[in-house]
């Protein structure tokens, strides 16, 4: 009886540090483009899928919003948004419904100071390097994501990939962004996801600068590691 009272004990611990044991942190961090020339409709689509996914994550789970705006490293203070699911359990999960709600309002407080304010240009190498300075606060063996939603038209005062000859062919392209790539040393993320928006821009250019910009994107970012994939559709495949 004795034997069998202890190893009952045991398995119940066993259990009980089972159930207390978290899974791998993830920490996912999207990029949305605010310039003038993405269409508003695109862009409220592109929040509203972000507020999607944001009431889907795990617990002790973390989202960073970070827009794309003309001069990142200056006009990004003070507009970066940071939401965490916290870890702990209420009775009848109303932690849940309270991270919900209070994710909302701070998304819809953050919708309404993009669209109030669209930039006039797209500086996204510089976004990237805001990226990765919330990695540095990550805690070791957290998973990090990257989301980008944009039309991917780099025009931040040196590079304008509508008419920048370095950007001309997907050659061209290609040898621009590893020359970037390794000077500018990009973090490592899980994964890469590329979500093109619709663009009062991009429908103007030609097949082969579409295509140039596309590989640039696709080139610069195989640097940063992970598994890259590009979609047309940018919001379509974004719990994916």
């Amino acid at each position: 009886m004795k034997l069998l009272l202890l190893l009952g004990i045991l398995a119940a611990v066993a259990l009980c540090g089972c159930s207390r044991r978290q899974e791998t942190p993830t920490h996912t961090i999207f990029l949305i483009d605010v310039s003038g020339s993405i269409e508003p409709d695109s862009l409220k689509e592109a929040v509203r899928s972000i507020g999607e996914f944001i009431s889907h994550v795990d617990r002790g789970d973390t989202v960073t919003i970070i827009p794309i705006t003309s001069d990142a490293l200056i006009e990004s203070s003070g507009r970066i948004l940071r939401i965490s699911k916290p870890l702990a359990r209420k009775a009848y999960d109303a932690d849940i419904r309270e991270f919900r709600e209070s994710a909302a309002n701070s998304l819809q407080e953050f919708e309404t100071k993009l669209l109030a304010s669209p930039g006039k240009k797209t500086d996204i190498l510089n976004t990237l390097k805001l990226a990765e300075e919330e990695t540095a606060l990550e805690s070791e063996g957290t998973k990090v994501n990257l989301k980008i939603l944009s039309d991917f038209i780099e025009d931040d005062g040196e590079y304008d990939f509508k008419t920048d000859q370095k950007v001309g062919n997907e050659l061209l392209a290609a040898e621009l962004a590893r020359s970037l790539a390794k000077s500018d040393g990009t973090t490592k993320f899980s994964t890469i996801y590329l979500g093109s928006l619709r663009s009062k821009d991009l429908h103007t250019l030609g097949r082969q600068r579409r295509a140039a910009i596309k590989r640039f994107w696709q080139e610069y970012l195989r640097y940063a590691g992970g598994r890259i994939r590009f979609a047309t559709d940018g919001v379509g495949n974004l719990y994916r």
